[in-house]
C-alpha cells in the first residue's frame, strides 16, 4: 500500500467478472502514482474478487476487503470509506473505468485550489454515447452553499457519487451520519450519501472534463423489469424514506431541503411502476401512504398505467426527462415506454 495516497480510490465488487480487469486496468495505470486502491467484495457468486485478488498479488495498492455477507451498494462503499486513507477519495464501480490521467488532472485542480471539498467532473455512457449534463458550473469557479445544493441534490437527474473527487474525512462524516440506515440499500443510496454529504462540505466545483466512463449493464437491478425486481426495488424505496426523515435529526436546520429531496424520491417511486400493471401502481401508493399521510393516491386510473404513473410523478417532482417520457410515447402512440 502507498504509505500517504493522495487518493482513495473505491470500488464495491458484486459478479462483474466480466467488467472488473477493464476497470482495474484504469486505476493501477494511473499517471499520477500516489493512490491506494481499496476494493470491496460484496459477496457475488462469479469469479471477480478472484481476478481482483491476482492483480492485488502484483500491486500493493490494492487493498481487498470483504463484506461477511451481500450488504448492497450503500454499505459496501461505506465499509470501503472507513479504511481509506487518502486526502481525497473516489468511486468507480466495478463495470466502469475511469481515464488513465484522472487523477493526474484533478491532483492539478485540488493543488491550486486547496478549498475545494467536492470537485466534480464528467461521465460518458458508453452504451449510447452520451456525455453527463450538468452545466451549472461551466469553468472553474468555486461555488459554495447553497447554490450547490439546489443542483446537486434538487437537479433533475439523480446524482452518482461516482465521477467526483470528495475530501475524505467529509465522506467519512456524511456515511457516519447514516450509520442507522439498515441494508441492503441499492435503489438511490448515491442520493442520499450525496444529500447528508451537501450539508458537510463548503466549496464545489464542476469541471467539464470526461474523465468517468459509465457502462449500462444489463444485469443492473435497474434495468430488470420482473415482480422479484419490483418488489426489491419496493423495499429499498421504503429503506430510503425512513433514512431520509431520521436525516432530519443531525441536520434539523436542513428539513426543507431534505423535504424537498423526498418529494423528488416520492416521484421516482411512482415512475418506478410504470412498467408494470394497475397491482403495482398500487402497492406503489400503500407504502407512499404508510410513510406520509399526507399523500393521496388519485380516485381513478386512466386506461394506460404508463401515463398514469408518469403523469403522477411531476406532481411530487418535475423533471424535463419526464416529459420526454410522456411526449415520445404519445408520439409513439404508446409503442416507446422509456
Amino acid at each position: 500500500m502507498t504509505e500517504n495516497p493522495f487518493f482513495s480510490i473505491i470500488i464495491p465488487v458484486y459478479n462483474t467478472e466480466k467488467y472488473i480487469a477493464r476497470c482495474l486496468e484504469s486505476c493501477i495505470n494511473q499517471t499520477f502514482q500516489e493512490i491506494e486502491i481499496i476494493i470491496v467484495d460484496d459477496c457475488g457468486t462469479d469469479n471477480a474478487i478472484q481476478i481482483a485478488q491476482n492483480y492485488a498479488k502484483k500491486d500493493t495498492r490494492i487493498k481487498i476487503i470483504h463484506n461477511p455477507h451481500n450488504l448492497g451498494l450503500f454499505h459496501t462503499r461505506f465499509n470501503g470509506i472507513k479504511v481509506a486513507s487518502g486526502i481525497y477519495t473516489l468511486f468507480v464501480d466495478s463495470d466502469d473505468f475511469i481515464d488513465i490521467k484522472t487523477c493526474e488532472n484533478l491532483y492539478q485542480i485540488l493543488q491550486k485550489h486547496l478549498q475545494i471539498d467536492l470537485l466534480h467532473f464528467t461521465s460518458h455512457n458508453l452504451l449510447n454515447n452520451l456525455k453527463s449534463k450538468f452545466n451549472f458550473c461551466k469553468s472553474l469557479k468555486i461555488l459554495t452553499t447553497p447554490f450547490f445544493q439546489e443542483k446537486l441534490i434538487l437537479g433533475n437527474s439523480f446524482e452518482s457519487i461516482w465521477g467526483k473527487a470528495i475530501r475524505t474525512n467529509i465522506i467519512k462524516n456524511a456515511y457516519n451520519k447514516l450509520d442507522f440506515v439498515p441494508s441492503p440499500l441499492n435503489t438511490l443510496e448515491d442520493g442520499l450519501i450525496l444529500l447528508a454529504l451537501s450539508f458537510e462540505i463548503q466549496a464545489y466545483c464542476k469541471i467539464e472534463k470526461q474523465f468517468y466512463f459509465y457502462c449500462d449493464n444489463p444485469l443492473s437491478i435497474t434495468r430488470t423489469i420482473t415482480s422479484e425486481a419490483f418488489y426489491k426495488r419496493q423495499k429499498d424505496f421504503l429503506t430510503l424514506f425512513k433514512s431520509i426523515e431520521k436525516l432530519k435529526v443531525p441536520y434539523p436546520s436542513q428539513q426543507n431541503l431534505i423535504s424537498r429531496y423526498k418529494n423528488k424520491a416520492i416521484s421516482a417511486s411512482i415512475l418506478n411502476a410504470r412498467h408494470y400493471s394497475q397491482h403495482e401502481l398500487q402497492e406503489v401508493f400503500f407504502m407512499l401512504q404508510s410513510i406520509n399521510t399526507d399523500f393521496k393516491p388519485p380516485h381513478y386510473f386512466i386506461a394506460s398505467i404508463y401515463l398514469t404513473s408518469t403523469l403522477l410523478s411531476l406532481r411530487y417532482f418535475f423533471r424535463w426527462q419526464t416529459i420526454a417520457r410522456i411526449t415520445l410515447y404519445l408520439a409513439t402512440f404508446g409503442k416507446v415506454k422509456l
